[in-house]
């Protein structure tokens, strides 16, 4: 009859029934839900409660000329056979009340119309709200009834309307946040005269080894020095600030207890100190050229020496 039909699920080749009867006849599942709705479409006219009389599974499978095609949908859950209470064989197609009934049928009508009508009413609404959020020149439909009167001031009278081409007010002005306190400048370091060019001269050398003092350093490298200077002497305090510079080193003040031993002052620059090493090792020198009975060269040297030659 022209206009049946019967309902199959979008998904049906992905059902794992049809993957295993697919892969025991060796064809594709969209082969398989082919022959099952030839099947289907059978029982759906000659079935009357969902099973065929005087029908076996191999006369069943002259429906779709695959002999083995009924008794994989036995199998698969999707076919019964037997024999009644006269003998006579029969076929049955479990679940006929939900998917192949005539009232199976008007129900999945009533519920595929529903969900169209929701469908339909998710549409509408989406589409009025979208109207009503666009700004357009003409009145909305639902408000041309509806007009809304100017508000009355105290004095009895309506307030005045600004014309739309009004100038906007300018937004008030925030008052600017306290600056914060001015804090007086430091003043500056001052160097002992009898050593303040050696003392600018350690500064370039530390600003030139990135290792500049901050100001709370360059107060106490200033206190530092005007001590040494007050014990040890400026003279000492030069040598130091000199061989530091001279060694590359990043201190000074190890070499004020190098020049004197006991950290006392030694009252000799560091060239003094110098000479008077070199005698020191020459007068030694020569007192174990005297011991060794050796007189020569080295005594006279300390005699000419000691002359001021």
């Amino acid at each position: 009859m022209a206009g049946d039909w019967i309902a199959m699920r979008l998904d049906l080749y992905e059902d794992p029934a049809v993957a295993f009867m697919a892969e025991r006849l060796g064809e594709r599942e969209e082969v398989i839900v082919g022959f099952l709705h030839r099947v289907w479409s059978w029982a759906s006219r000659q079935c009357h409660g969902g099973r065929v009389t005087n029908v076996t599974l191999m006369s069943l499978g002259r429906v779709t000329s695959l002999p083995d095609f009924p008794q994989l949908m036995v199998e698969a859950g999707w076919l019964e056979h037997g024999t009644d209470g006269n003998g006579k064989p029969y076929v049955e197609f479990p679940n006929w009340d939900r998917w192949m009934a005539e009232s199976a049928k008007k129900r999945l009508l009533a519920a595929k119309r529903q969900s169209k009508k929701r469908h339909a009413d998710v549409t509408k609404t989406s589409r009025i709200g979208r109207d009503k959020s666009v700004t357009t020149g003409e009145e909305s439909t639902e408000d041309k009834s509806i007009r809304k009167e100017p508000p009355i001031s105290p004095n009895g009278g309506q307030d005045e309307q600004k014309p739309i081409d009004a100038p906007a007010e300018p937004p008030p002005q925030e008052t600017p946040p306290d600056e914060p306190p001015q804090v007086p400048p430091e003043e500056p370091v001052q160097f002992p005269e009898s050593v303040a060019d050696v003392c600018e001269a350690w500064l370039d050398y530390k600003r030139q080894r990135r290792q500049g003092y901050k100001p709370r350093g360059l107060k106490s490298f200033a206190t530092t020095v005007e001590k040494a200077v007050a014990v040890h002497g400026a003279g000492a305090v030069r040598d130091a600030l000199e061989q530091a510079m001279s060694d590359n080193y990043q201190g000074w003040t190890h070499n004020l207890r190098k020049a004197n031993g006991n950290g006392k002052a030694s009252g000799k620059t560091w060239a003094q100190q110098a000479q008077s090493n070199v005698q020191q090792m020459l007068a030694k020198a020569a007192a174990d050229d005297a011991a060794a009975g050796r007189f020569g060269t080295l005594a006279g040297f300390l005699g000419d020496s000691s002359d001021g030659k």
